[in-house]
């Protein structure tokens, strides 16, 4: 507990910062498709893409502030048991698997938007998410997930720039 409260003001700072990028970077993707009240007729390949980016972006914002992990598997099993009994009993979600989960998810978008556009390979913050996937890292729960969330934050939000720059 009192290690806990030692690192309190940072891990609570870099979660209200996180926090932020992302709040914004949903209401620009709000903004943006309010703007355009026809966009559900759009071409399947921005429909697709846009699909991605708001799950990518709501994962990020699930998973923020949930981002300090211990990286033990003793520990993640003991939590995931936990977990599963909370959700049975209370649909509660606070734990390291829900961390691990909420980047997962935002990783395998951002991959798959990727694999539809190569062309983000030129964006340096993709870079990072591509070596993931050819590194094939088995187990993400080791990874540092503030660093983490922060690689994918950024590759999210170059990934809509760019979509809004191409958009028609």
């Amino acid at each position: 507990m009192l290690s806990e409260l030692k690192n309190f003001p940072t891990k609570l700072q870099w979660q209200i910062d996180r926090r932020a990028h992302i709040e914004r970077l949903l209401f620009d993707v709000h903004s943006f498709l309010k703007e355009r009240s026809d966009f559900w007729q759009t071409a399947d390949e921005y429909w697709h893409e846009m699909s991605n980016i708001v799950g990518a972006a709501y994962s990020l914002l699930r998973s923020v502030s949930l981002t300090e992990l211990s990286k033990e598997r003793e520990e993640i099993q003991k939590q995931t048991k936990e977990f599963i009994e909370k959700v049975i009993h209370n649909l509660s979600d606070n734990s390291e698997l829900t961390t691990v989960y909420y980047n997962n998810n935002a990783r395998y978008r951002l991959e798959r938007i990727y694999l539809h556009n190569e062309s983000l390979a030129q964006l340096p913050s993709f870079q990072r998410i591509d070596d993931l996937r050819r590194e094939d890292v088995g187990d993400i729960e080791k990874l540092d997930q503030q660093g983490l969330w922060d690689d994918l934050f950024k590759a999210l939000r170059d990934c809509f720039g760019r979509f809004k720059a191409n958009y028609n």
